[in-house]
Formats: structure tokens, C-alpha cells, sequence
């Protein structure tokens, strides 16, 4: 569904949002706060909850990443593979030399990803913003796709 001219947008810091307290009927964040500073997010969670009138609801979607428990097998095989790929790559590096800088690919960047542990969030938050963790997906898409491909099982 596009939102087109329905929706008002506005760029803030979900740090410091530019909203007064208890303003919104309800918050939605879907997979932004793990890309906060590490450092920084608490203070995301606790914005959230900031501008959340009472007795309203917020939706978090967060990742756990290489914390959870039936990822963590996944995620070890990815680096073995990404590492394998990485040596093999530099055995190919002299043929790279022959081209000039320009032609060169661009280097990939990757998006800061940085996400805390169950431990964390229920350490940090019980106290202050009442919340309850639902499951929103138990393994990553990517492994999905991998043992699942082209949704063969429907």
C-alpha cells in the first residue's frame, strides 16, 4: 500500500523525538532501533514510550542477530563461507591489478547493525516501560530462502 499523500512525514532522531509526551494513539518501529548506536538505544526505547499516550500500545520490531539461539549454527557456516570466499578472492588479486582504479566495482558498505541480547532488553526496560516479547519470525529470511527456496513448501 503506498501512502502517497495520506501521510505526514517527518525526519528526527529517534533519540530525541520532536514530539510532545503521550502524543500518539500508537508507535510503530519496524526494524530501525538495532541500527541505533549501540549505546544510544535504550534511549530510542525509551522515546517510544515518551510520546505513547497511556494506555496505548507501541509494536518494536527487533533482531537478536547472531544472539539467537537457532541463528547462531547459521551465522558461524556464513562466516566460514564468507572467509573461504575472502581467501580465494586474494588469490585472484594480481589479475585485478591490470585494471585501472575506475573500473573497479565500488566496495560494498553494509548498514550498522548492532542488536543487544533478550538479557539486555528485559534488564534495561522492565523497569521503566511495561512490554512483552512476541515471537515476529524465529529464523532469518536469508536461511529461509536457503533450506526453503522459491517457497517450494508453500
Amino acid at each position: 500500500m503506498k501512502i502517497g499523500a495520506k501521510g505526514l512525514f517527518i525526519v528526527g532522531d529517534i533519540t530525541n523525538l520532536p514530539f510532545r509526551d503521550e502524543v500518539f494513539d500508537g508507535v510503530i518501529s519496524l526494524h530501525t532501533i538495532y541500527h541505533v548506536p549501540s549505546d544510544q538505544q535504550y534511549d530510542a526505547f525509551l522515546e517510544l514510550f515518551r510520546v505513547l499516550k497511556v494506555d496505548s500500545n507501541a509494536v518494536v520490531v527487533y533482531s537478536w542477530g547472531e544472539h539467537s539461539p537457532l541463528m547462531r549454527p547459521f551465522y558461524l557456516l556464513k562466516r566460514i563461507v564468507r572467509g573461504t570466499g575472502q581467501y580465494f578472492k586474494s588469490l585472484g588479486q594480481d589479475s585485478r591489478l591490470l585494471l585501472s582504479q575506475e573500473s573497479q566495482p565500488p566496495k560494498e558498505t553494509s548498514l550498522y547493525f548492532c542488536p543487544h541480547t533478550y538479557q539486555w532488553l528485559t534488564k534495561n526496560l522492565s523497569k521503566v516501560v511495561p512490554f512483552d516479547v512476541a515471537v515476529w519470525r524465529s529464523v532469518h529470511p536469508s536461511l529461509l530462502k536457503t533450506l526453503v527456496p522459491n517457497n517450494s513448501l508453500g
